[in-house]
């Protein structure tokens, strides 16, 4: 399973509003992340439509979370930018097992514990603790 560049940029840029607290242009952002100015407009458009960040106009503009640190998951902005957090498809549906032994294949109760592991993890970590990570290793 691999995520898609947009999503990880997301979590990128929500981990830079939560640290900075307060509105950060999309300049800024693209600055102080090495992105793409191009790109952060598209990831911030979809972060303001999933209600993640606010947008804030003018010339003092930019980005803002909508939530406290500790209330989004990283869970949340995987399943908002991914469409799924499931690590294969037979997972999703059991109309998506070839076989239709969901309940009988060995691979699928592996990837039902491995799925379930990840969803804690995930679950588990906030931006709040992704921060503090970040503030762990620059010290």
């Amino acid at each position: 399973m691999q995520l898609q560049m947009t999503t990880d940029y997301a979590l990128r840029i929500l981990v830079e509003l939560a640290e900075q607290q307060r509105v950060v242009s999309s300049t800024e952002l693209s600055q102080r992340l090495d992105m793409p100015a191009k790109y952060v407009l598209q990831v911030g458009r979809k972060l303001k439509d999933y209600q993640f960040a606010h947008t804030v106009s003018g010339s003092k503009g930019g980005y803002i979370l909508a939530r406290a640190p500790e209330d989004i998951t990283v869970y949340d902005v995987m399943e908002a930018f991914e469409g799924t957090t499931k690590i294969n498809r037979c997972l999703e549906h059991s109309e998506y097992c070839g076989r239709s032994a969901t309940t009988s294949c060995a691979v699928h109760s592996l990837f039902c514990e491995v799925q379930h592991s990840l969803e804690i993890k995930l679950k588990s970590e906030t931006l709040a603790t992704l921060l503090a990570r970040n503030k762990r290793r620059t010290g």
